[in-house]
């Protein structure tokens, strides 16, 4: 019994050594074909690293030719074309173009009527550096006022030239902390707004800080308005807090803002009144949905200018009111797109003392001042590309106190790029 018992104990172990041999013979036999495998690719990767230096070569050797040939041989000591330091991560060049003819009527000169056609260019590059600074930097046609940048086609000669200005120049450094950002230099106007309390072209130059969470957004500022020499400078301090939400398709903005300019302001306009000053409150509130392949929005602002003081006559137009009787601006508006068309209305009452008038943007197209003015504007645009597009415009605007009024008529063409 026990001598069968070892011969199967022998039989089993034979059996168990004989399979592992086997085993092994078939593992080694895989690894070798593995070998031969990647030994045949690392082969054909050298062919093709050879044929491709030898296509280099080959171009090299005609660029080296044509630089001969054409007596250009100072090119090979140019070196890059563009070199930028190493704490540069990124360049983005924009900007865009716009064409414009227009034409103004005014009821208090008779016969009254101009055409004038305008260019206006920018041009702006931001750099991103590995340091967390954005740096910006803009030229832009136009007049060293900041007011418009734009043109006016020989204006000043047959033929002449465009001044080109610098638009805007920053420092921008983020955190990932409440989205909270810190802006030094001239920028972009930071604050919410419409177009007809805050000039478009008009570039703040000073300090602004943002943040924002959840929905909830603010800005403050300090700004240098004009520097008047060993006089104090006039100064603006702003800040506004605002929420944005986007619920169901239907989006919504509201914001607060408070305006501060210091006294010395004031004497750029009105130096024998010393209870005017320029202390502006405003409210601004937009909304906007998608109504099937239509976009919709509508908004309004209100503002207040709660410095405007002094007798009839002494506010910053010399109209025969009391500037506390005309310290109100609003504008409303509404707009639609759909396929690439827009179409904008507005409706604007801008009273004299309201803010500043080199602040608002609106009697400007018919040649009255930007405050005391009221009336109403349509705009309709088409996108013939996703980044031109032509448009026409109409603006119908009158003095609130006072009997002048005109008419604008725009036609534009832009292109961004």
């Amino acid at each position: 019994m026990i001598k069968k018992a070892f011969l199967t104990m022998v039989a089993v172990g034979s059996s168990l050594s004989f399979a592992a041999e086997f085993d092994q013979q078939r593992v080694m036999e895989q690894l070798q074909a593995l070998q031969r495998q990647v030994m045949e690719q690392q082969a054909e990767m050298n062919s093709m690293k050879a044929r491709m230096s030898d296509y280099g070569d080959l171009v090299r050797g005609e660029v080296e030719s044509a630089i001969d040939a054409r007596g250009l041989a100072q090119v090979r000591e140019v070196g890059p074309v563009i070199s930028m330091r190493s704490n540069i991560e990124g360049l983005k060049l924009q900007g865009d173009v716009r064409f414009r003819a227009q034409q103004q009527k005014r009821n208090w000169v008779d016969g009254d009527s101009r055409t004038r056609y305008r260019t206006r260019f920018r041009l702006g590059a931001i750099w991103q550096t590995s340091e967390g600074w954005e740096i910006g930097a803009g030229l832009a046609t136009g007049s060293s006022d900041g007011k418009a940048a734009q043109h006016t086609w020989s204006s000043s000669g047959p033929f002449d030239s465009m001044s080109i200005w610098l638009d805007y120049a920053y420092a921008r450094h983020s955190w990932d902390v409440a989205n909270l950002s810190l802006t030094i230099g001239q920028h972009r106007n930071p604050f919410v707004t419409s177009g007809v309390f805050w000039k478009g072209d008009l570039r703040p130059v000073g300090v602004t800080v943002q943040a924002g969470e959840a929905g909830f957004f603010g800005t403050a500022g300090v700004y240098d308005v004009l520097y008047q020499g060993s006089r104090t400078n006039a100064a603006l301090v702003a800040a506004q807090l605002g929420y944005k939400t986007d619920f169901e398709g239907v989006n919504m903005t509201v914001a607060g803002s408070y305006y501060h300019y210091n006294t010395p302001t004031m004497n750029i306009y009105m130096p024998g009144n010393p209870d005017y000053d320029f202390h502006i409150g405003d409210l601004y509130a937009k909304i906007g949905a998608k109504v099937g392949e239509v976009g919709l929005d509508a908004y309004g602002h209100v503002w207040k200018n709660f410095g405007a003081g002094g007798p009839a006559g002494s506010g910053q137009l010399a109209i025969a009111s009391r500037p506390d009787d005309e310290d109100l601006g609003w504008v409303a508006g509404i707009g639609a797109k759909f396929q690439g068309f827009g179409l904008n209305y507005y409706y604007a009452y801008v009273e004299a003392d309201s803010a500043p008038e080199f602040f608002v943007y609106l009697g400007d197209d018919v040649r009255l001042p930007e405050t005391n003015a009221k009336g109403h504007g349509v705009s309709l645009s088409y996108a013939l590309t996703k980044n031109m597009s032509i448009g026409a415009a109409y603006n119908n605007l009158r003095q609130v106190v006072g009997t002048r009024k005109g008419e604008d008529y725009k036609l534009n063409f832009n292109y961004r790029f």
